[in-house]
């Protein structure tokens, strides 16, 4: 018979929660700007890189992920962090393409 194995909650349970929160943050938009971008703006803080600010949630995310895969929802946290990683990956990379050859 196999044994399962009960997970608990913990710091790797809040991968899913910074994951969330990072795509929210970048691609929920309120009258023409991003969450982040009215966050900031709302803070009095002017920012124009607010992807490099998901770009570091997506990697804490993958980091409590993968470091507490026996927590409860950190390997989906781990696993959604990837994929939006390479997404933006990928991204970065047509329009380097394209910047170069069109």
């Amino acid at each position: 018979m196999e044994k399962h194995r009960k997970e608990s909650w913990g710091i790797g349970s809040l991968s899913l929660l910074i994951a969330v929160f990072a795509v929210v943050f970048n691609f929920m938009y309120i009258r023409g700007e991003t969450l982040g971008q009215h966050l900031f703006n709302t803070l009095g803080f002017s920012i124009t890189y607010d992807g490099l600010i998901g770009i570091i949630l997506f990697l804490l995310s993958l980091f409590l992920g993968s470091r507490y895969k026996e927590h409860y929802l950190a390997p989906i946290g781990a696993l959604m962090s990837k994929s939006f990683l390479i997404l933006f990956l990928l991204l970065a990379v047509i329009g380097a393409i394209q910047h170069l050859f069109f």
